[in-house]
């Protein structure tokens, strides 16, 4: 049997739930519990209201401090620097005087904002390109008899070294 009209979440129950725990009703209880949706989505504190952006909302909602500003270049603008009050009177009082006037974050390079959130989104092979116009270098494969002069080199080096050793123990 299904019930063609559920419980979304727990503000649709009312008080229905609160005097079913009071009462004793094990029955009522879990019916209406079973009624609920499972998805946490559908909690009544996490509906938010239409008038606002989903962007207002959730910093509503969480308790967001404001965004804080950004600047290409330190002194450029108008900006507050919090590191003598941390220097001066310590971690805590830096969080109070950062809570209260934020310093903005400096950005630094020649590439703007969007350009640098979209670049550091892409694959590192992506970012190795666009920052340098050269393709990367393909390794050449020695042909055979140079790998054999190399090793016959380092042999006569390695023999030469145990002859000293030798010699230096005589």
């Amino acid at each position: 049997m299904q019930i063609a009209a559920g419980l979304v979440n727990e503000s649709q129950v009312g008080d229905r739930l609160a005097r079913a725990v009071e009462e004793g009703r094990r029955g009522d209880f879990g019916l209406i519990l079973a009624m609920l949706s499972q998805d946490a989505r559908d909690f009544a504190e996490f509906w938010l209201s239409t008038d606002e952006s989903v962007e207002q909302k959730l910093h509503k909602h969480f308790e967001l401090p404001p965004k804080q500003t950004l600047i290409a270049k330190p002194g450029a603008e108008d900006c507050m620097d919090n590191s003598g009050v941390f220097r001066t009177f310590g971690k805590k009082a830096f969080h109070l005087s950062q809570a209260l006037l934020p310093e903005p974050v400096v950005i630094r390079g020649d590439l703007p904002a969007d350009m640098l959130i979209a670049l550091n989104n892409c694959a590192p092979t992506v970012q190795r390109r666009f920052y340098s116009d050269a393709r990367p270098t393909i390794p050449t494969h020695q042909h055979f008899n140079d790998i054999l002069e190399a090793q016959r080199a380092l042999g006569k080096l390695m023999e030469h070294a145990d002859n000293r050793n030798l010699m230096a123990m005589v």
